[in-house]
């Protein structure tokens, strides 16, 4: 190959991530190294208090390093932390609670950086598992309807795919990202400052990872109501006639998909509906008070 390869660091936040972050590694270290070259895998624990640092210590793999933080502070301290410490071309930033999809996600989710050096983020597809439980159900419902608009607005770069699930970051823009404190949505924040730098987002659709719904009503409250909140939350740091732009969806399009899915479902997505929209207004009434350190939802660390 003429091309030099990206070197990439992956950088992992994790916080009480026991059920789940001995599969992630797993996943991880499956992948086949084709098209970049993989320096790290950095783990940072946020004050975890369960087994995640010990069951990340059982993997005895030489670019592994995990850093174990005594006192939570919030994703945000530990993003700009990981954005400090990285050296290599490219980050590639999962969540703790997701599992890699194939053995080529890496893959994937960096090749779209070889097309054009004006691409400074990608994002990968992230699936629901299938539901065990019925709010489960009416979660996975939901997504339904808004997962077909990631490959259709904007030819598939757009702010639905670029969830914090799985991305990637060229070092040229996460070395100019400090990510504050007070952040509900870090995904979406790298993803307007990759635009503020003039920089482009890129979809990287078979880099599929895989993640649980919330399986109870207040785990999925306590998810959705930080969801709710962080279209206003935007505005504080960007212009927001970008905000509104980039989370526009075609109303008639988006009522078209929903009767479509309520037709097949009409119960629980009824059901969800009404949670959803209490949601809403909790999240309208107490914007002020949602921070960093939000409540943990542990009903979507366990996948399997």
């Amino acid at each position: 190959m003429s091309k030099k390869l990206f070197t990439v660091t992956i950088a992992i936040c994790a916080l009480n991530e026991g059920a789940n972050i001995g599969s992630l590694l797993t996943s991880i270290l499956s992948q086949k190294e084709e098209g970049f070259i993989l320096e790290k895998i950095l783990l940072i624990s946020d004050g975890s208090t369960d087994k995640t640092v010990k069951i990340a210590k059982t993997f005895k793999s030489p670019i592994i390093e995990i850093i174990d933080h005594k006192h939570r502070t919030g994703k945000s301290t530990r993003l700009n932390e990981i954005y400090t410490l990285v050296k290599s071309d490219l980050v590639v930033q999962p969540d703790a609670d997701v599992i890699f999809g194939h053995d080529h996600v890496l893959r994937d989710i960096v090749s779209p950086f070889y097309e054009s050096k004006e691409i400074g983020m990608t994002g990968g597809n992230a699936l629901p598992l299938p539901a065990k439980t019925f709010l489960e159900k009416a979660v996975n419902y939901t997504l339904e309807v808004y997962i077909p608009f990631r490959k259709t607005l904007n030819g598939g770069n757009n702010i639905l795919s670029a969830t914090g699930r799985l991305l990637a970051l060229r070092k040229e823009v996460f070395s100019k990202i400090e990510v504050p404190k007070d952040t509900i949505a870090n995904d979406g924040f790298v993803y307007f400052c990759t635009m503020m730098q003039k920089y482009k987002y890129r979809y990287a659709s078979n880099a599929t990872v895989y993640f649980r719904s919330p399986q109870n009503l207040k785990d999925h409250i306590s998810q959705n109501t930080r969801f709710a909140a962080t279209h206003t939350w935007m505005k504080t740091y960007f212009p927001a006639e970008i905000v509104e732009k980039e989370y526009h969806i075609p109303q008639e399009e988006l009522k078209r998909k929903m009767i479509e899915i309520f037709k097949k479902h009409p119960i629980p997505c009824l059901y969800i509906f009404l949670i959803n929209k209490y949601c809403e207004l909790k999240a309208f009434i107490l914007k002020k008070k949602i921070t960093a350190l939000w409540q943990i939802v542990y009903s979507t660390k366990r996948l399997t």
